[in-house]
C-alpha cells in the first residue's frame, strides 16, 4: 500500500503546475511523509480515536503547519473508519478535513513538500462529503479536483 500511495504522491507532484514543486527531490518527500505516517491509512478504531484527541491536542497547543496537516489527515481517516459505523457521532468530519486540507492546499505559503499529500486527501475527503451527504454535486467537485491537481 506504501508503495502505490507513493507512486500516487509522485504522480500528483508532476501535474501539480507550480514549478517549485517540481523541484522537491524524492527525500524529502520520504521525511515529509515519515512524519506523517502515523495518522494515515489508520484502520484500527481504537488507535483511530486515540490518535484523534492526540492529534487535536497536539495542534491546539502547537498550531504548526505540519500539525495542521496531521490534523487534516487524522479527520479524514475518522470518516472514512468511524462515519460508517457511527452514522451521528463521528457526522461532519469529512467536510472539516476537507476545510483543513483546502486551507493549506489554497494557501500559497503552504510547504510544496506536504502538497501530494494534502492534495489526495483534500480529494478524497470531497468524496467522502459526497457519500456522508448523499448530494452528488460532491461528485463532480470531486472530479474538478482531481483535474486540479
Amino acid at each position: 500500500m506504501r508503495q502505490i500511495f507513493l507512486t500516487l504522491t509522485t504522480v500528483i507532484m508532476a501535474t501539480i503546475s507550480t514549478v517549485q514543486a517540481q523541484k522537491i527531490n524524492l527525500s524529502v518527500i520520504k521525511a515529509t511523509e515519515h512524519q506523517l505516517d502515523d495518522v494515515m491509512e489508520v484502520i484500527d478504531t481504537t488507535l483511530l480515536k486515540h490518535k484523534l484527541i492526540e492529534v487535536e491536542n497536539d495542534y491546539k497547543s502547537n498550531p504548526n503547519e505540519i500539525n495542521k496537516t496531521r490534523l487534516g489527515l487524522i479527520y479524514h481517516e475518522t470518516a472514512l473508519n468511524l462515519f460508517f459505523s457511527s452514522k451521528t457521532k463521528y457526522q461532519g468530519y469529512a467536510q472539516k478535513a476537507y476545510d483543513v486540507l483546502s486551507e493549506m492546499f489554497n494557501d500559497p505559503k503552504t510547504d510544496q513538500a506536504l502538497m501530494p499529500f494534502i492534495a489526495s486527501y483534500r480529494a478524497s475527503s470531497l468524496s467522502l462529503v459526497g457519500a456522508e451527504t448523499k448530494k452528488l454535486k460532491y461528485l463532480g467537485k470531486h472530479l474538478f479536483c482531481l483535474e486540479m491537481q
